[in-house]
């Protein structure tokens, strides 16, 4: 008898999406969106959970003194099926969500509506109570200020199948304003975030505040540009740290500081680009100070650019962090080098461009939990560029774990991008 051991596959999904938009004038535009995702229970032998979502909205724009004033807003609802295999009758759902009298008959009607347009299926995993997700957002462009107030929220079980990395069960206020001084070389960003997120769960609802600065300086003479940021970010619910779910209470804070500059200058016939950065992270937790940590990085890096296509490129950082305190203090020093070279040959082969390129890498760590190591990693490889028919790429890696592990690997990977 032999053993086998049987795997879920990815089902084919089929997606459509329909977007008309209406301008009245040239201060309206007027947008009405569908999205339909649905997985295909056929496409594949072994497959669990067929889902299905569909998304219905509308968005109003509204623009006044020739786009000084912008009012942006939408409304999106949605509907997810997350298992639609098989049918059910309406009243199954209706108790399993606890629904009665007009609420109901409205969401059966809706449900049987769209069963009978194809976009869902009538399903033990059909949801009937859409969730939805709103914004409104006004924007001001006067005297050299980009200013931005915005609020937005975003149910928990919102399914978006066009943007299924969007950041769901939000809810706040968003203010950023971007002002431009001394004739743009000058800008500063300031920005406060409000909001809460998990604010379906209740009191595992945790409240942030995220309030910070950017100052940039890009000289127009020969002089290095240099940016300085900061930042302050708070996060607290109202968790007691001393019931059975303590290990889900917060309340700590973070501050960021970051400096960073970049000078290009001409020296001995070549074109160079220097960098410099510095950053400092500090948490602090009110709740466990085992919890506390630093981090600081450090990075320094030239570029060489040659009157002929090459391309060279050197870089040191340097990183270090602490965790806990005490006894279970944990450190880490993390210095990493790396040099690399590349040339450029244009309508090298067949109108493209190609692009031979090594480098090295060489990464030393100091941790307490792992010792004193070294990994090193030696790469060559050639693009083949050309604008019309994309981008293809061979790539050879050799990787050394050094006294860590007594192997190393060896990488062959070829890419082909293409954009139309």
């Amino acid at each position: 008898m032999n053993d086998s051991v049987e795997t879920y596959g990815t089902y084919a999904q089929s997606f459509l999406a329909v977007r008309p938009e209406f301008k009245f004038g040239s201060h309206v535009n007027w947008g009405l969106n569908l999205v339909n995702a649905k997985d295909d229970p056929g496409s594949i032998d072994y497959g669990a959970n067929p889902k299905e979502a569909l998304v219905l909205g509308t968005s109003l724009d509204l623009n006044f003194d020739s786009r000084r004033v912008q009012v942006l807003s939408s409304v999106q609802a949605s509907i997810a099926n997350n298992d639609a295999e098989g049918t059910v009758d309406f009243d199954s759902l209706a108790d399993q969500f606890d629904l009665s009298g007009s609420e109901k008959d409205m969401a059966e009607q809706v449900v049987n509506f769209f069963e009978s347009t194809g976009f869902l299926t009538l399903s033990q995993g059909l949801s009937p109570i859409p969730n939805l997700a709103y914004n409104a957002e006004l924007r001001l462009n006067y005297f050299n200020n980009q200013f931005s107030l915005a609020y937005k929220n975003i149910d928990a079980d919102f399914a978006s199948p066009g943007n299924p990395f969007l950041l769901k069960d939000i809810r706040g206020l968003f203010i950023s304003d971007n002002i431009r001084l001394l004739n743009n070389q000058v800008f500063l960003n300031l920005y406060f975030k409000n909001f809460d997120d998990n604010f379906s769960e209740d009191q595992y609802k945790s409240g942030n505040s995220d309030l910070g600065a950017i100052l940039s300086y890009y000289p127009m003479r020969n002089l290095p540009s240099v940016t300085l940021s900061f930042g302050s970010q708070s996060r607290k619910n109202d968790l007691n740290p001393n019931s059975q779910d303590s290990l889900l209470a917060e309340d700590n804070s973070l501050q960021r500081i970051g400096i960073s500059t970049s000078y290009d200058f001409p020296l001995g016939g070549l074109e160079n680009t220097a960098t410099f950065s510095v950053t400092n992270l500090q948490r602090e937790d009110a709740i466990d100070d085992q919890n506390n940590s630093s981090f600081n990085v450090f990075s320094v890096g030239i570029r060489n650019k040659f009157s002929f296509p090459l391309t060279t490129r050197l870089s040191f950082t340097q990183s270090a962090s602490v965790l806990g305190e005490g006894d279970i203090e944990s450190n880490s020093d993390i210095q990493k080098f790396f040099a690399g070279a590349e040339y450029k040959l244009k309508n090298a082969i067949l109108n493209s461009d190609l692009q031979p390129y090594a480098r090295f890498t060489m990464q030393s760590f100091a941790t307490t939990l792992s010792g004193d190591y070294q990994r090193s990693n030696y790469t060559a490889g050639v693009q083949l560029m050309n604008q019309k028919y994309g981008n293809l790429s061979l790539r050879f890696d050799y990787i050394s774990f050094g006294d860590l592990h007594d192997w190393s690997d060896t990488i062959f990977s070829t890419r082909y991008d293409v954009s139309f």
